[in-house]
């Protein structure tokens, strides 16, 4: 088989399998594991794709006709003209988790993103992406010793959250004016989060009619729309320098969840509905905003991302098994990268065509838990290797390591390694051409 046609069915799979519904994808598998994510919409993921998270996660002012970035949609207008730009990635997550003396780890694999950018005239490109917003997973059970009903036999209580919330995004980006790109991508947000707990009761001496098993089912979905608008200014320099400034903006949106409610009692012989209910929980999507810089030369590009997010209020607060609440709060994070390129021309040496990346990010996350708010940081490195000598197709791989939390008081501690594998296919008008002789 070619390598088109593999590359072509393999695009066509991944968007067949991103297009599902969040529930579809994330109902029987854990895409995270972390108590973290047992309160609110989950972990939440910021967007690039492979390359970009391997340089730190910026994105704000980063632009290319080559690469595809999925931060700002006025990178959009930089497309190259008659190509179409194909990205799509996995990811692979390990988490190792301390609390105390409990320890536990996790190991998980799934689709990052999958986008699409294509220019439509001189300085306007359209770009698409599919990517996770957000993911939940967790597992945990103990047997309570403390009850007074354990004297009776062995109660186990157990939980288990799935699910998260996809975005989509479709956008434009347009250059009305030297060095000025401005762009709006319009958001859709669909997802589906389940959070399951119960009690078993065994060895209890009882008739075989009486309940052993109280099972809460808590089902919470998302479906709203938003809009995200982008700017950058690119300045020229001698020698091919430039520097680029670049903002993102997205207003807040109040979306609420629809909520179901389940609990049912399960006996040997029958089942007992005694709870059932459907409301609209409230979720207000925060405001957001990232600004950042990008300096680049013809080998070199560096930059730097600040990413603030207004979550406080945004969702009603939780009682904390450990005793306490769960809040959400403002998050603030900063980002920044390189990624060095010896000679992306090279026909010769394919491994000065290499590129190579790192990168560092350090913030706090929207999770307030007993009123101390959970702060997060990782460091990522990484590199791009092209697949043709005359073409911009490339694979792109990397890993990520940090830590959420601490192992302090009731807090867990969540360190994270994670491994990026990205595809980055530039398809030149020559792929869309059958050619009559060969």
């Amino acid at each position: 088989m070619k390598i088109r046609t593999l590359l072509h069915t393999l695009l066509f799979a991944l968007l067949t399998m991103a297009a599902m519904p969040a529930e579809a994808q994330f109902d029987n598998t854990l895409n995270a594991f972390s108590p973290y994510t047992f309160y609110g919409i989950g972990d939440l993921n910021f967007s690039g794709t492979a390359a970009t998270k391997t340089m730190g996660g910026i994105g704000a002012a980063t632009r290319s006709g080559t690469s595809f970035n999925i931060v700002n949609p006025a990178s959009y207008s930089a497309a190259a003209p008659q190509a179409f730009l194909f990205s799509f990635g996995m990811q692979g997550r390990n988490d190792y988790l301390k609390s105390g003396t409990f320890k536990s780890s996790h190991n998980a694999f799934n689709i990052n993103d999958v986008s699409l950018q294509f220019r439509i005239l001189e300085g306007l490109g359209f770009g698409l992406s599919v990517a996770p917003y957000s993911t939940v997973g967790y597992k945990a059970s103990f047997v309570d010793n403390s009850s007074s009903l354990a004297d009776l036999g062995v109660i186990r209580y157990s939980y288990t959250g799935s699910g998260g919330i996809t975005q989509f995004k479709a956008g434009l980006g347009w250059k009305p004016v030297k060095g000025l790109s401005i762009g709006v991508n319009m958001l859709y947000y669909l997802g589906s989060i389940k959070r399951i707990s119960e009690s078993t009761f065994s060895g209890v001496i009882s008739s075989s009619d009486d309940f052993r098993i109280t099972r809460i089912t808590d089902k919470r979905q998302v479906n709203t729309m938003n809009v995200e608008l982008g700017a950058q200014y690119d300045i020229r320099l001698r020698g091919g320098r430039a520097v680029t400034f670049g903002a993102v903006y997205e207003p807040q949106r109040r979306a609420g969840m629809r909520r179901s409610y389940n609990a049912v009692n399960e006996g040997a012989y029958s089942t007992d509905t005694i709870a059932s209910s459907a409301s609209k929980t409230e979720l207000n999507l925060p405001h957001k905003v990232v600004a950042g810089f990008a300096y680049r030369t013809g080998k070199l590009v560096v930059g730097a991302d600040y990413d603030f997010q207004k979550w406080s209020g945004s969702m009603n607060d939780e009682p904390v098994s450990s005793g306490g609440f769960f809040s959400t709060t403002d998050s603030r994070n900063i980002r920044a990268g390189f990624e060095y390129t010896p000679n992306r021309y090279d026909i010769r040496d394919m491994l000065k065509r290499w590129t190579y990346r790192g990168g560092i990010r350090y913030g706090n996350t929207y999770y307030r838990m007993n009123g101390r708010q959970i702060k997060e940081y990782a460091i990522t490195v990484g590199f791009g290797a092209p697949l043709q000598r005359n073409s911009f197709t490339a694979v792109n791989f990397g890993a990520e390591v940090g830590q959420t939390g601490r192992a302090s008081g009731s807090l867990t501690r969540d360190t994270f390694f994670k491994i990026y594998l990205g595809f980055n296919i530039f398809a030149t008008q020559d792929w869309f051409i059958r050619h009559k002789f060969k």
